[in-house]
């Protein structure tokens, strides 16, 4: 099985990745990233993290008898550039390349937040993000809308599913793990889906009851 974590920036797919590696023994590719890498000078990185991504996704077809988890995708890389540009660099034969190797991906696991996302900033230790989010609101907000949008298109929609993770501005801490019943549930049932070939329709929202606990 291969799954794929996307969402906005620190809402737990690196958390959740590394879940299913410790308690599911999945093997975890972990999200590409350009600050790790010496002599990025003068490169493009939409370019880069394209590139990246590209040499995950192929990396976990050709890894054989083994239950593979990425975080994230081209997706997330395309939703950056239309958020900031309005468009994205990536044309119609690449993109529909990249479609037939997505479709070979079993799921991709959505961490939605609701509009309260940008409230939630004092619950980060990073300083530079918690400056990013507040500054940058109306790209938050466009960024998850086509991250979506693109996870639809690269995945297809009966291969996207949706996990809320923040509601009436609570937050989940990393530390919860009122989560994983949830995701195991969802990956679980999926797998049977795939499995067996029902015909039952995997709900697209996966509701987790944690608001009460965290107040």
């Amino acid at each position: 099985m291969r799954v794929i974590f996307e969402g906005l920036w620190a809402v737990g797919k690196t958390t959740c990745c590394e879940y299913l590696r410790e308690k599911h023994g999945f093997y975890f590719l972990e999200e590409p990233d350009h600050k790790k890498v010496e002599n990025i000078a003068g490169i493009n990185l939409d370019d880069w993290y394209q590139q990246k991504h590209l040499q995950n996704i192929n990396l976990s077809l050709s890894l054989k008898n083994k239950h593979i988890v990425l975080e994230r995708s081209v997706a997330s890389t395309l939703a950056y550039t239309k958020s900031r540009d309005g468009c994205y660099n990536i044309n119609d034969p690449d993109l529909e390349s990249l479609r037939n190797n997505y479709k070979k991906i079993d799921f991709c696991i959505i961490l939605h937040v609701d509009n309260n996302y940008p409230n939630y900033k004092n619950n980060l230790i990073n300083h530079r993000l918690k400056e990013f989010i507040n500054q940058n609101k109306e790209f938050i907000r466009s960024y998850e809308d086509n991250l979506i949008h693109f996870c639809k298109l690269l995945f297809g929609e009966d291969r996207v599913y949706i996990i809320d993770v923040f509601n009436k501005n609570k937050f989940i801490p990393k530390e919860s793990e009122e989560m994983w019943p949830a995701i195991t549930m969802l990956i679980l049932a999926a797998s049977a889906c795939f499995l067996c070939s029902s015909e039952i329709c995997m709900p697209t929202t996966v509701p987790i009851p944690a608001w009460a606990i965290f107040s």
